[in-house]
């Protein structure tokens, strides 16, 4: 990649890949650097671009700063957990963000903020400076040490919606309540979708005992999914009904907290229950997201996520006897 920034030096391609081969390895300074080339590599995020005519910050500036979501809602909660470092930089801060992420990030961070939906138009003279979400660990993640020497965001979660599913879930015939989620769905990259996804079915076998009480958390139409374990395997996994998985984030918060563990591949899921410092064991592929690291065992955004590695492309039958002994 490097040669190829030689050659041609405004190829945007091989700057945004070198970003993620960095970010993996944890040279987290030119990393950054190099992750900024992403709004060069298509057309509608130039066009997004040029559509802010506030100025970019940066760290010689106070005033109210415009931070807005520009990613998927994984990476919107992963960089999310560094506003609380952020908000000592500026005057105010404004966060421009998925709908479904306000309830839970509003009750969460009380301090000075305003939240909008992404979706939302927002008045020029309402701040004074703008940066994009992604663009926030440039200047308060610099180096390892930092993820560790930084502050924490403790989400709360809404109480009532934990006491409801509380009641439903709960049954001292159980010693564990443990929380799974198997696939990912990707419209974009559908190959990367396989790649990261299990079946129901393997999954719960591979970690199954009978004291545990396994919670559906995962997202989509999975009731076939369920029903086919229950039939084939005698394992009951516990699908709320009339709970959307989808769209209430809030309420998934809740249902995740009530998990003694969570047992995910890398999705939603897995960052939501990191970000809520519940115990978490993630399955994820050899070419995995650049956030992981190369050969981690402990995820150092969120120390509560623990790594576990398919040996092969499609090999987890490692990874599930490991998980199956810790849980």
């Amino acid at each position: 990649m490097r040669k190829a920034i030689e050659i041609k030096p405004d190829f945007a391609g091989a700057h945004h890949n070198l970003s993620y081969l960095l970010l993996k390895l944890k040279f987290f300074k030119e990393g950054w650097e190099k992750y900024e080339w992403r709004w060069m590599l298509k057309e509608t995020n130039k066009s997004l671009m040029s559509k802010l005519k506030k100025p970019r910050w940066n760290n010689e500036c106070k005033g109210n700063v415009l931070i807005w979501g520009e990613q998927g809602i994984a990476d919107e909660i992963l960089f999310l957990s560094l506003v609380p470092d952020f908000i000592d930089k500026v005057n105010k801060v404004i966060l421009k963000i998925d709908q479904r992420l306000i309830p839970l990030f509003k009750r969460s961070l009380n301090q000075n903020i305003d939240f909008i939906s992404k979706d939302d138009s927002i008045n020029l003279t309402d701040y004074d400076y703008q940066l994009p979400i992604g663009s926030l660990p440039k200047f308060i993640r610099p180096k390892l040490k930092s993820f560790y020497t930084s502050k924490r965001l403790k989400l709360q979660i809404n109480k009532n919606k934990f006491n409801y599913f509380k009641e439903i879930i709960i049954d001292n015939k159980y010693k564990k309540y443990i929380g799974v989620s198997w696939k990912t769905i990707c419209n974009v990259h559908p190959n990367r979708a396989r790649e990261y996804s299990i079946s129901l079915e393997k999954l719960i076998s591979g970690i199954y005992a009978p004291d545990i009480r396994f919670i559906n958390l995962q997202y989509g139409d999975v009731t076939k999914e369920i029903s086919h374990v229950k039939s084939k395997l005698g394992i009951e996994v516990l699908e709320i009904n009339d709970f959307d998985y989808f769209n209430d984030i809030d309420g998934l918060a809740s249902l995740i907290k009530i998990c003694n563990e969570v047992v995910s591949i890398d999705n939603i899921t897995a960052t939501l229950a990191g970000a809520l410092g519940v115990s978490t064991k993630v399955i994820i592929p050899q070419n995995n997201y650049w956030k992981w690291g190369l050969n981690d065992k402990k995820s150092y955004w969120f120390p509560s996520i623990k790594l576990f590695r398919k040996t092969m492309k499609n090999e987890i039958e490692k990874a599930l006897n490991d998980i199956k002994k810790e849980i």
